[in-house]
């Protein structure tokens, strides 16, 4: 219920931003989730020099985020993301216990620079087509993503029999997985009924929607392995019945730039 009542709460004032706030502020908005993010991922990895370190890192996070709104140059953006997120998702390939989780002084610079960097990638979809524009990427990219995890988080209680990777997420199952994927490609499908162009085809919308509930589920169980390595069940408290920042964001911060690249990529 609590889970329920914090987005009953929290989601009409962020719609309402995003639709028809200015750019600036939601990019304000987005660097604030930035520090908050940082700060979490400084305590999941144990970094020292708490708190004057962790302050300075938290601002340096969202002072990156807020870089998508001055529209930085694309090329080394997406250097620091292909860089950041291969180095997180060798969770996956590594043998088990092989994973070099972020600790120390290493784990507040890389958090500073991941949190700072994909956070940023919604400021920059924001921005995307213009001003008058950009709210259709987020909100396609929220609905994909917070549909695939609502999909798999109830899908998962519903039917789910076998676990999918128990080292990483005990709680999560192949059959609650299956669900969220699906959910997520129709929330994609929805987005384009609803506000995305109408020229955008069906199969397109199809497999992006795909792609990135992928994106968004690798993140969710990145995210679970580094809480697992710092032996903590949450990144924080900030959202009742949800966790932290990075628990609600843990899928956009995969999605966002895969979404910006495709974007870039396909109107270039």
């Amino acid at each position: 219920m609590t889970r329920v009542l914090s987005a009953v709460v929290a989601l009409p004032p962020l719609i309402l931003l995003i639709r028809i706030g200015p750019s600036l502020y939601f990019s304000i908005l987005i660097a604030a989730a930035a520090a908050l993010g940082a700060w979490e991922f400084f305590r999941i990895a144990q970094a020292p020099g708490k708190p004057a370190a962790w302050i300075l890192g938290s601002a340096l996070a969202a002072g990156l985020a807020f870089g998508g709104q001055l529209e930085p140059q694309l090329l080394p953006v997406m250097i620091v993301w292909a860089a950041l997120l291969l180095f997180f998702s060798s969770v996956f390939w590594l043998p088990t216990g092989a994973w070099p989780a972020p600790r120390g002084w290493t784990g507040g610079a890389v958090g500073t620079l991941f949190v700072g960097a994909t956070f940023g990638s919604l400021a920059l979809l924001r921005n995307f087509g213009g001003e008058s524009e950009g709210w259709r990427w987020v909100f396609f990219l929220l609905l994909v993503v917070w549909g695939g995890d609502t999909g798999a988080y109830y899908g998962g209680r519903a039917l789910g029999k076998r676990p999918l990777s128990p080292a990483l997420s005990p709680q999560k199952t192949i059959e609650g997985t299956v669900v969220g994927l699906a959910a997520g490609v129709a929330g994609g499908l929805l987005a384009r009924a609803w506000f995305l162009p109408p020229e955008t085809p069906v199969w397109e919308t199809g497999w992006i929607s795909l792609l990135l509930g992928v994106a968004g589920f690798l993140g969710d169980l990145t995210e679970s392995a580094m809480k697992r390595s710092g032996g903590i069940k949450d990144a924080g408290g900030v959202i009742p019945g949800h966790g932290g920042i990075l628990d609600r964001l843990d899928g956009v911060t995969f999605a966002g730039p895969v979404l910006y690249v495709y974007l870039v990529w396909t109107t270039t």
